[in-house]
This record gives C-alpha cells, sequence and structure tokens, in this order.
C-alpha cells in the first residue's frame, strides 16, 4: 500500500514541472543521500564565490593556442611525443583540416553555464579519438598521428575518477605521450607546475594497466567462460531433449481415437503424463546427462517468467509486490544520485531539493529498511516451519547456516570481480575509468577478501568493493545472530525471543542515539561527511554498522513471530484496521517528508530535531510496512493485498536479488560512457530512470542464468534438496 503510492506517486512528480525534480545520492562506492543533499547544498552556498575566482585558477589559463605560440619545446624532438607533438603543432600552422580537428576537440576554459555549476570543461571526447568525417566526399580524413583524449582535474585523488570533485578541462595530444611527458608539457609551456599525474585521466590509460589486474582479469574470464560452457552445453542438451521428448509423445496413441475435443483439460493432463514419463525414463538411464540439462539457459527462463495464477497458501505472495517496488525506489534514489559527479548544472540540481516532492526521492533509503524487515520476516517463517517438520537439531542449525551462506555469496562475489576485473573494458568516455574501472584502489589491492567472510561494512566506506552490499553484510550478520529468539521461540519460550527482538530494537536506538551524543562534531544540519574527514562520519560510523541498522531486521523477527501465531482466518475488528490503517500511513508520511525543513530552512532542522529523526525513524518506517504484511497475510489488505500479490511481480522479484547487486554497475557503466556530462532536466531524469530499471533487469536475467542458477542447482544437488 504504502510503497505503491510512493512509487505512483513519484511518477506523477517527474513528469510535472522542472522545479519538482529533485537529487539523491550516490558514490563509486556506497549510496549515502544525506551527503550529496549536503554537498550539493554547499556547493550553491559558495559557488558565487567559486566562480569569480575561475578566471584566476590555473586551469583556464591552459589553452591549445599557447602550444602554438612555444612550438621551441618540441625542437630537440628527443621523444616520439615531442616529434608527433611536432608535426601535429606545424599541420595547424598549415591549416590541415585533421590538425584543427585535434585543437578543436580541447576544452574551453570558462565555457557557458559557470553560474549554473559548470565545472566540466571536457571539450569533445570524441573529435579527439575518432577521425575527422568529411560529408563532401563522404570519407575519413586521413591522419597521420593516433591522439588520445586527457581530462586535467583540479583537484588530484587516488579514488576513481567518475567520484572525484574540482574543474576538469579535457586535452587532445598525440597518442604516444605519456602521463609524464604530458605533465611535462603542461609545466613547461602553460606554466602550471601545480599539476602531476595524479591529475590526469587519458584514453590511453588502460595500455598501462598494472600485470596482476590483467592476469587477474584473464583468470576470471577463463572462470566466467567455464560458466558460459556449462550453460552452453546444459541448453543443447535441453533443447535435444526437448525433441526427442516431443517425438516419443507423438508416437504414443491416444486412449479414445474419437475423444471429445472440448475436454482440453483431459488432453493437457495425458500430454503431461507422457511427458513426465519420458523425462524420468531419461533420468533412470543417462542420470548425469540430465544433470546437465539443468543448466539450460532456457531452462533457467522458464523459472523466472513462469507465472502461477495459483500460488500455494501461506506462500505470502504480496511479498513479490512489495519487494520489487522497494527495489524500484532504490533505483531511482540511485538513478537521479548518479548524475551528481557529472552534471553541468549542479545549481539546479540544489534548487530542486527546495520542493517537498524530492523528499519521495531522497528518502529512498528506506527501500533498503524494507528488505531488511522482509529478511528478519522470512527467516522467522522459514525456520519455524522447518522445525515443525524436524526437530531441533544440530543438522538443522547447519544448515540453517550453510544454505543462506551458499544462496547468496557465488552470485555476489562473481558481481564484484566483474565490477572489479571487467568493467574498465564496458566503455570509454572523458571520465570513464577505463583503467581503474568502478572500484577503488584498496579493494582491488586487497579488500575483496572481507565480501568472503561478510565483513565488509566494518571497513570504511571509500574502501568496500560493489559499495551497495554493505546491504548484503548487515543482512548476513543478522542471520547469524537471530537464532538467539528463533531458537527460544520454537522451543515453547516465546517470552524469551520476544525480549530478545525488543532488545535488538532497543539496541539499535540506543547505538544511533549514543553515537551522535559522543562524537557530536559529525552532526550538521544534513550530516555532511566532508565537515569530518578527519573524523568519524555519518555513513561509516552509523549508516553501515550492523548495531545501528538491526531494528527494521528485528521488527521483521517480531512480524513472523506475530504471523505464525495467528490463524489466516483470523479478522480484525473494521474500527481497529481503519485506525491501524491511519497510523501507519503517518508513520510512513512522517518518515519521509518530516526533515523538509532542514531543505528551506537556515541552518536546518536543530540538531535534536536530527538525532531524534535518525533515532526513531527507521523503527517507526519498519513498523507502517509490517502493519501492511500482517494485513495481506490475513486477507485484509483490500485492492492493496490485490495489487501486491498480482502474479505480474513474480518474474520480477526472482530477478530482484540479481538486479539489487547490478543496478549500480550498470548506472555507472551508462553515466560515464556519455561524451558530455549530464543536464539535469526532469524528463531527462525520468527518461534515465526508465533505462536504468529496463536494464539494470536486463543484466539481471544474464547474472541469473550465468551465476545464480548455476551454484544454486549445485547446492540442491549437494544437499539432496
Amino acid at each position: 500500500m504504502l510503497k505503491l503510492c510512493v512509487t505512483l506517486l513519484s511518477i506523477l512528480i517527474l513528469v510535472g514541472p522542472q522545479s519538482i525534480i529533485g537529487e539523491t545520492v550516490f558514490q563509486t562506492i556506497p549510496l549515502h543521500l544525506d551527503v550529496i543533499i549536503q554537498y550539493v547544498k554547499n556547493f550553491d552556498q559558495h559557488y558565487l564565490d567559486i566562480a569569480t575566482d575561475l578566471f584566476n585558477t590555473p586551469i583556464a589559463t591552459i589553452r591549445p593556442e599557447l602550444l602554438l605560440t612555444n612550438a621551441s619545446f618540441t625542437t630537440n624532438q628527443s621523444t616520439i611525443c615531442e616529434q608527433e607533438l611536432e608535426i601535429l603543432i606545424n599541420a595547424t600552422l598549415q591549416r590541415e583540416l585533421w590538425a584543427l580537428k585535434v585543437f578543436d576537440a580541447w576544452g574551453k576554459p570558462l565555457p557557458s553555464g559557470l553560474l549554473k555549476g559548470n565545472i566540466f570543461w571536457i571539450g569533445n571526447y570524441d573529435e579527439c579519438v575518432d577521425q575527422l568525417y568529411t560529408t563532401n566526399n563522404k570519407s575519413y580524413v586521413r591522419q597521420p598521428i593516433d591522439t588520445q583524449y586527457c581530462a586535467l582535474q583540479s583537484i588530484p585523488s587516488s579514488q576513481p575518477v567518475s567520484t572525484r570533485s574540482g574543474l576538469v578541462l579535457g586535452l587532445c595530444l598525440p597518442a604516444s605521450c605519456t602521463r609524464q611527458s604530458i605533465v611535462l608539457i603542461i609545466h613547461e609551456i602553460f606554466k602550471v607546475y601545480d599539476m602531476n599525474e595524479d591529475n590526469l585521466h587519458c584514453s590511453n590509460d588502460r595500455l598501462n594497466e598494472h600485470n596482476n589486474y590483467l592476469v587477474g582479469t584473464i583468470v576470471f574470464s577463463i572462470f566466467l567462460s567455464l560458466l558460459v560452457l556449462f550453460v552452453l552445453i546444459g541448453t543443447i542438451i535441453d533443447l535435444v531433449v526437448h525433441m526427442y521428448v516431443k517425438m516419443n509423445t507423438n508416437k504414443k496413441p491416444h486412449t479414445n481415437k474419437y475423444h471429445d475435443l472440448s475436454d482440453e483439460n483431459s488432453n493437457k493432463n495425458v500430454s503431461l503424463t507422457l511427458v513426465n514419463q519420458s523425462l524420468e525414463s531419461l533420468a533412470k538411464k543417462m542420470p548425469f546427462i540430465m544433470f546437465l540439462r539443468e543448466f539450460s539457459a532456457i531452462c533457467t527462463l522458464r523459472y523466472i517468467f513462469k507465472i502461477n495464477k495459483n500460488e500455494k497458501e501461506n506462500s505470502f505472495t504480496f511479498l513479490n509486490g512489495i519487494r520489487v517496488l522497494s527495489l524500484f525506489w532504490v533505483i531511482l534514489g540511485h538513478s537521479f544520485g548518479s548524475t551528481m559527479f557529472y552534471t553541468s548544472n549542479i545549481v539546479d540540481m540544489a534548487a530542486a531539493t527546495r520542493n517537498i516532492a524530492v523528499q519521495l526521492i531522497t528518502n529512498g533509503i528506506f527501500g533498503v529498511d524494507t528488505f531488511f524487515l522482509i529478511s528478519g520476516f522470512l527467516t522467522t517463517v522459514l525456520f519455524v516451519r522447518q522445525a515443525q517438520k524436524q526437530q531441533l537439531s544440530l543438522r538443522m542449525m547447519v544448515l540453517y547456516y550453510i544454505h543462506r551462506y551458499l544462496r547468496l555469496t557465488p552470485t555476489f562475489i562473481l558481481v564484484m570481480f566483474v565490477s572489479i576485473y571487467l568493467t574498465p573494458y564496458f566503455g570509454s568516455g572523458p571520465l570513464y575509468p577505463i583503467q581503474q574501472g568502478l572500484e577503488p584502489d584498496k579493494c582491488r589491492n586487497g579488500n575483496w577478501w572481507t565480501a568472503f567472510l561478510y565483513i565488509g561494512n566494518f571497513l570504511k566506506s571509500d574502501d568496500i568493493c560493489l559499495g551497495v552490499t554493505w546491504y548484503l553484510y548487515n543482512d548476513m550478520q543478522f542471520h547469524w545472530i537471530a537464532p538467539l529468539a528463533l531458537i527460544p521461540f520454537v522451543m515453547g519460550r516465546k517470552i524469551v525471543g520476544y525480549i530478545v527482538t525488543i532488545f535488538f530494537v532497543l539496541v539499535s536506538m540506543g547505538s544511533i542515539l549514543g553515537l551522535f551524543l559522543y562524537y557530536p562534531g559529525m552532526i550538521s544540519h544534513v550530516l555532511d561527511a566532508s565537515n569530518n574527514k578527519t573524523g568519524p562520519n555519518f555513513f561509516d560510523t552509523v549508516y553501515m554498522s550492523p548495531w545501528c541498522r538491526i531494528s527494521p531486521y528485528a521488527i521483521g523477527l517480531l512480524t513472523g513471530f506475530l504471523v505464525v501465531n495467528t490463524s489466516n482466518s483470523y479478522r480484525l475488528n473494521s474500527i481497529v484496521r481503519v485506525i491501524g490503517n491511519f497510523l501507519a500511513i503517518a508513520l510512513a508520511m512522517t518518515c519521509i517528508f518530516s526533515m523538509y525543513g532542514d531543505s528551506i530552512l537556515m541552518p536546518g532542522v536543530s540538531n535534536v530535531s536530527f538525532i531524534a529523526y535518525q533515532t526513531l525513524s527507521r523503527p517507526a518506517w519498519s513498523i507502517s510496512i509490517s502493519w501492511l504484511i500482517y494485513l495481506c497475510n490475513i486477507k485484509q489488505g483490500g485492492i492493496v493485498n490485490q495489487i501486491l500479490s498480482s502474479p505480474i511481480w513474480s518474474p520480477l522479484a526472482r530477478l530482484n536479488y540479481a538486479a539489487y547487486l547490478i543496478h549500480n554497475t550498470m548506472i555507472l557503466i551508462t553515466v560515464f560512457n556519455q561524451s558530455v556530462p549530464v543536464y539535469f532536466q526532469s524528463m531527462t531524469c525520468l527518461n534515465n530512470y526508465i533505462s536504468h530499471l529496463f536494464f539494470s533487469y536486463l543484466a539481471a536475467i544474464i547474472v541469473v542464468i550465468f551465476f545464480e542458477m548455476p551454484f544454486f542447482i549445485l547446492e540442491k544437488k549437494f544437499f539432496k534438496r
């Protein structure tokens, strides 16, 4: 009910006036909406002062015509770079078209849109790296030397270029020039001495990739090739088996030659029986071949897009709608936030945050709390059902941990390694990180091992791999300690289970309150982490910490306890239901809109209000969603339950886990493959969101076929599940 209303309202708002559109969060590492919003606000407050200083910034003095007036620099011609630079300069002086094209591709200092926040003076990337096409003779102009594009940034950083801030100027120079050569040119010709190789990001950087990364890329590619081979073999076997079964079925005589044609169900049942008999016969004769058939891409696609109109009792089909809409909300936030570091009108984005409707986008962080809630709820229900089937035992507890680990880890690890080793090859552009990819140096250099142990959330947010997986680390840690409440509950000491889960909620709220009081410097009117560069920041200290995030999961456990103790036939009094609906909606709307004053007031809401919001908002949101789950479970959710339980959500729900893992990578690849910065406009942002949503789920299909399903089949085979 709440998720549907929020999502539909967001879409309606996006197609309205441009002033309604707002901004969310994004970092190449994790989701951090509050920091991004404050970053935009600070930019808006100080950019007029920044703009007046741009005329005096060293980068503004770097102009291509200075190369022509300092041609004596290349007279030694001691390197290939200098020789080709001499060719370029002479060709330009002679007005040769290819050389003019090279200089035309340079970024022009002090372009239009400075007061809108345009700090990307990137020139024309494609014009630099591609040959010039002439329409007169419909051919390309021959270019005697290859050229490369380099983005010169005013602020050096070891982080991926996609997260850097500061001015960016595009340069077009001979491809033979190394970073060291280009820095020398900047020093000697342009007289800018505070630049070094860390300030440069060039299109030829991939050629200089470290050998250890290249070896990792090769090894991982070989492993992926083996997975693809397994799926291909399984698909071929599936096609052959399908043809064999079809031929075998057609040979079977009909039981009644004059069977009534209107009895379609009978015909279908007979055909289905014959098919099953043929498959069982093949499984006995060729068990290994039929096992390989399970890896078939066709079988996986059938599984993904299968729609069961008649679901089993107690299957909680309404959770499919909640999960899918929650991920839509999370992707909405990431989609808009991802443009943060690559937009040419950041001031317009700051102005948009003043509209109250923007809260619907920036508070997409509650979608993650919904995931925690559902995880806790399902953990309770499945644990209780399993304990009812078999007596609580050591074997059951071992499988409780092993199954969860094997279910999540292979897909997660493979997607992480794709981001580490393959994303450098997934695109190009002025700021696309073709050497480093989308992961930070510390991740690539060794922090990836923390993913196997699910302890990455104890690292700094700038150092973890596949940033959105901070959620998985927390969820797995919650799963580890959930039996502290589950075991007493199934053993008949239910009061102990309730006490433990309530204790988890109190620990979470107390931890948040205590950390804010202990680190008062961490508090600003929206917690700008940049204000605490040398101390603890909100994202590392509070947002990713399990002791601060466990309250939604614990409330999910409590909801599970309530559901397993309540019959589906139970009916609430209509007055109680109306009051409960009103309170749940009021809680959800308060969580979403209560911080709006921080966007329009100076200096924002008080610290007391902010601390109270951070302490209470997640439990309040979880309670509102728990009420929705409870109503849907007892079939009193009305039209909302019907919508959330619709079979159309089933295929998307099966893709949800893979889509969550891959969506941020897909958004980044899309954004930084663009040759020009994003211009913040309502319809453009809406189109981008729909595109990101579509390609995230499309990529999720590939992830499920080649990553998730093969390991799911192996686990099922090994444990005979």
